[in-house]
């Protein structure tokens, strides 16, 4: 079985406002994942920068695909996802904003992963978090023809949909898709990682691809490397 992780990496920071990308490399490399999705990334050409993206994919043996989706204080910010699978770039661009302009133009990033079943669509996304109107917008146009819906084969959503599973964006995409924690009685809640008490982060199943063993990973790393805990599930198979 494959394993994904999705993961607001929080621009590298942990809760103890220390910028250290080594503790998220550790938990990304303890998870056993080969694809991962992950959101709030930053990256730049300073030497404490995002020359971090580069040494994080280059220490976990992956490769890597961005999505900008900001630029602050002359860093880039957005999306990533990293695997040491094959992989090509799908697309990437902005999602429907439907209130005024932020900072922060909320995107996703569609990669292609080889695997050893055959090619699976991977979507990274982040949605906004103070408007559900923006949300469900988004969450309308990632299921359209642009994005999973324009997808050839078993495809997955992942990423931080800010979120909980009584949302209206979340309903909407789990009526469409199959969701990892369907039919789990554990929480699996991911935020805030010291304490967590909600489910925002996702990992969604389209065109076949089923998923199993959902978990959130809380060790007493990813309690602090970020204010979100990674979420992991395992594609099984296509059914």
């Amino acid at each position: 079985m494959l394993r994904l992780l999705t993961y607001n990496v929080h621009s590298f920071t942990g809760t103890d406002r220390r910028r250290e990308p080594g503790r998220i490399e550790a938990v990304i490399r303890e998870s056993g994942a080969r694809i991962v999705a992950l959101q709030e990334v930053r990256w730049s050409a300073r030497a404490e920068g995002a020359h971090a993206l580069t040494a994080l994919a280059r220490n976990l043996g992956m490769a890597w695909h961005v999505q900008r989706t900001a630029t602050f204080a002359g860093e880039q910010f957005g999306l990533a996802v990293l695997s040491d699978l094959p992989m090509r770039l799908v697309k990437g661009g902005p999602l429907p904003r439907l209130g005024p302009a932020l900072p922060e133009r909320r995107s996703a990033l569609w990669v292609e992963v080889e695997t050893g079943a055959g090619p699976l669509q991977v979507i990274c996304t982040h949605l906004a978090v103070l408007s559900a109107r923006d949300r469900m917008a988004q969450a309308q146009a990632l299921l359209g023809p642009d994005w999973i819906g324009g997808a050839d084969g078993p495809a997955v959503l992942m990423g931080d949909l800010n979120a909980g599973l009584r949302s209206a964006a979340y309903k909407h995409l789990s009526a469409a898709l199959a969701c990892a924690r369907a039919g789990s009685a554990e929480r699996h809640a991911t935020f805030p990682s010291w304490m967590p008490l909600t489910r925002i982060d996702h990992i969604m199943g389209a065109n076949g691809a089923r998923l199993a063993n959902p978990q959130s990973l809380r060790t007493a790393t990813s309690r602090v490397a970020s204010d979100h805990l990674p979420f992991a599930a395992e594609l099984t198979g296509e059914g």
